[in-house]
């Protein structure tokens, strides 16, 4: 008997942080944000504040930024390599104070570079 095995991409977290700045955006009008929910990444290279700056929205509503440093950077060097970062919701507590609020998850997704395998068993 055979059997192929299909090889598969696989998810790779590269940061996980509470959002900065969540006090200072729309959040309270996201209908339906919760654990899982997906997010826009924005890179603003023209932010007043920060010129390395990462804005996370949901569905077209500002809800934070990834904070300063090491994180951006390695977000920043991901997506000049042409590598998409994919950024999801990992938990959403409106009673915690706001820089701990709202804490997101940046992946990339690693191609796979093997074929499918056949295995005889």
């Amino acid at each position: 008997m055979k059997k192929t095995i299909k090889k598969v991409a696989k998810k790779i977290e590269l940061v996980r942080v509470n959002l900065a700045g969540v006090q200072y955006s729309d959040y309270q009008t996201c209908v339906g944000l919760k654990a899982g929910s997906p997010l826009k990444l924005t890179w603003e290279r023209n932010n007043k504040f920060d010129d390395e700056a990462i804005r996370v929205d949901y569905y077209g509503t500002k809800i934070g930024y990834i904070p300063k440093g090491n994180n951006q950077e390695m977000l920043h060097g991901c997506r000049e390599d042409g590598i998409k970062v994919t950024c999801s919701v990992v938990a959403f507590n409106k009673a915690n104070p706001t820089w701990t609020m709202i804490s997101v998850k940046c992946e990339i997704t690693a191609p796979s570079n093997d074929r499918d395998v056949d295995i005889d068993f």
